[in-house]
């Protein structure tokens, strides 16, 4: 993954807040953003599910744990907004 973690974390929230109450920008309205951007997130880890393999290093492993890593490491931005 070749994005900033914590930029995607930001976009994300950002992109879910313009449809959470668009006319009224609240802490709160922010806080759904978040919880809609960490479920949208965990769909994304959950979807990745480890793949048994009797080579426990090839490619495809290597990328679904880079992938997995990076979802997780977004989902932490967000809790951190």
């Amino acid at each position: 993954m070749t994005q900033d973690p914590i930029e995607k974390a930001k976009e994300l929230v950002g992109k879910f807040r313009a449809y959470s109450a668009p006319a009224i920008r609240t802490d709160s309205t922010f806080w759904s953003a978040k919880q809609c951007a960490l479920i949208a997130v965990q769909e994304i880890i959950n979807s990745c599910p480890a793949l048994p393999s009797p080579n426990p290093v090839n490619s495809l492993d290597e990328c679904v744990d880079q992938a997995k890593e990076f979802w997780q490491q977004v989902k932490n931005e967000i809790n951190n907004l």
